[in-house]
C-alpha cells in the first residue's frame, strides 16, 4: 500500500523526477524479490526440513462406551460444567465421548469434529 501511495505522489511529479522514481521502484521491487529468494534458499540449506517421525497410535478396540454408570465416577474428577464467574463450558461428557471415540476407532479428533457438524 505504501508502495502505491508514492507512486501517486510520482505522477505528479515533473517528468525527469517521476522517470527517476519510477526506475527506483522497478530496482527495488527485483532487488527485494531477489533477496527474499537468496534468504530461503540459504535457509533452506542451513537447516532442512526432516519430516517428523511420529509412532502410530494405539487402537484401543476394547475401550467400552461410556455408560450412565462410569460418567457418575468419572464426572466429580472434572471441573464444574458452570463455573461461578465467565462462560459455562462445553458439555465435559460430550468431550469424553469423543475422546474415548477417538481412542476406540483410532481416528483423528478432526474427523469427529466435523462427522458432528454433518449430522
Amino acid at each position: 500500500m505504501a508502495e502505491l501511495r508514492r507512486l501517486v505522489h510520482v505522477l505528479q511529479e515533473p517528468a525527469a523526477q517521476r522517470e527517476r522514481h519510477l526506475w527506483w521502484s522497478r530496482f527495488r521491487r527485483r532487488h527485494q524479490a531477489s533477496a527474499r529468494r537468496s534468504h530461503v534458499a540459504r535457509r533452506a540449506r542451513q537447516a532442512p526440513l526432516v519430516p517428523l517421525q511420529l509412532p502410530e497410535p494405539l487402537q484401543l478396540s476394547g475401550l467400552p462406551a461410556l455408560t450412565d454408570a462410569l460418567w457418575e465416577q468419572v464426572r466429580p474428577l472434572l471441573p464444574l460444567q458452570k463455573p461461578l464467574t465467565g462462560r459455562p463450558a462445553i458439555d465435559h461428557r460430550l468431550i469424553v465421548e469423543g475422546m474415548l471415540w477417538v481412542a476406540r476407532t483410532n481416528s483423528s479428533w478432526t474427523e469427529k469434529i466435523s462427522s458432528k457438524s454433518r449430522s
